[in-house]
């Protein structure tokens, strides 16, 4: 369905079944203050949870546990905080999630994570979480969280021999305990729908939720798209020629791209949205209002 025909017309507009809004730990004072605003500004509509990474290697892992509690004793919205099993032995795990326990945290995103600095091919910590399967069946045997989610890739996995394998560990994932996958975002729409069919035909019987990048920093996002696999379409790179040094235009640019991709989503049945928010509210807020969610005063 066109963006056009979508928008504008006389029957209701539905709204999405679930949206979440993911952010990362700040380096700094400014920039906490700017995801605490954001955040703040992102909880008017009721988002159904928000969720705080991890870094890679577990480099954030005392900032994430800070971070979600700030965001959800500050804005009443539940929080889903990453954890990695990279680089860290189960003891550390279990003291990692007795903290988020405490923190009233009751939701955990479990990653099997990337190595320190995205650097080497991973290698599995001695005593640890091998990988993402034995986080989610440790996570669940805890019986201390409400959900636990798990990554999908609708590209596959960068190290994986295939999508028909990357899709066989998804299963096991969800097997062992996990609740929903959210996807890592993708920008062709149509390989995302293919992906959540071939979910179906693998019989993985979990929610997907599709992650949705929400570009603030267009060169950013591709230094980023290339470490984590994410294509960056050639109509993309054209269409954001130069872009970075007009905001104004990229966030009407970033506004649009990710609308489109949600009404055609919406189109074909798939309504629950994960946004890449990137620790800011503009954009978030331009598409989650242009679908129909209501700020409240």
């Amino acid at each position: 369905m066109p963006l056009s025909q979508s928008l504008f017309q006389d029957t209701p507009l539905n709204k999405p079944s679930q949206v979440s809004f993911e952010f990362f730990p700040a380096k700094n004072e400014t920039m906490h203050q700017q995801l605490t605003d954001s955040a703040l500004k992102l909880a008017a509509i009721s988002p159904d949870f928000m969720t705080v990474t991890y870094g890679a290697g577990g480099s954030t892992r005392d900032k994430t546990a800070q971070t979600a509690q700030t965001i959800q004793d500050s804005t009443n919205i539940p929080v889903a905080a990453h954890i990695t099993a990279v680089n860290a032995t189960k003891e550390l795990i279990h003291e990692v999630l007795d903290d988020f326990t405490a923190r009233g945290i009751k939701k955990v995103i479990a990653l099997r994570g990337d190595m320190p600095g995205f650097e080497g091919d991973y290698v599995p910590t001695q005593g640890g979480y091998a990988y993402a399967t034995d986080l989610v069946a440790g996570i669940k045997d805890r019986g201390t969280f409400d959900s636990i989610s798990v990554a999908g890739y609708p590209e596959a996995h960068p190290q994986a021999t295939s999508l028909d394998t990357d899709l066989g560990y998804l299963k096991q994932k969800v097997e062992a305990g996990a609740d929903q996958i959210i996807t890592q975002y993708c920008f062709d729409t149509y390989q995302v729908l293919d992906y959540i069919e071939k979910v179906n035909q693998h019989n993985i019987n979990a929610p997907v939720v599709v992650g949705i990048m929400l570009m603030a920093n267009f060169n950013q996002m591709v230094s980023f798209s290339g470490r984590c696999g994410a294509t960056i379409p050639h109509w993309l790179t054209n269409l954001c020629d130069g872009i970075d040094n007009h905001p104004q235009q990229r966030t009407a640019i970033a506004t649009a791209i990710a609308l489109e991709q949600c009404r055609v989503l919406m189109d074909h049945g798939i309504d629950k949205f994960h946004f890449y928010s990137l620790n800011r509210h503009e954009v978030a807020l331009n598409v989650a209002t242009m679908l129909g969610m209501k700020i409240s005063p």
